[in-house]
């Protein structure tokens, strides 16, 4: 088996470059083992179950949202005044 050096010159791996090699494999499986449980982790906080109650309370508050209070009134013009063009 030969491999490359820096100069580009092919050369018979020594233990020491081995060495080099498997600490990179196995830091590379070691932050593809901990990307996977991130993932995973990502994967089940992205849902959240809800109750009957709790269900039918969100859908009719997206359907029917209560009127905007006078501080929420005044933030938003604030914000228009600001942001929008």
């Amino acid at each position: 088996m030969e491999i490359f050096s820096s100069k580009n010159e092919r050369t018979k791996p020594t233990d020491k470059n081995m060495g080099f090699f498997k600490s990179k494999i196995a830091a590379f499986f070691k932050k593809l083992s901990r990307l996977k449980k991130n993932h995973e982790y990502i994967q089940e906080s992205q849902y959240l179950v809800l109750s009957n109650r709790d269900r039918d309370l969100v859908l009719n508050l997206l359907e029917n949202p209560p009127k905007p209070n006078a501080r929420l009134t005044a933030l938003m013009q604030g914000y228009d005044s600001k942001f929008v063009l």
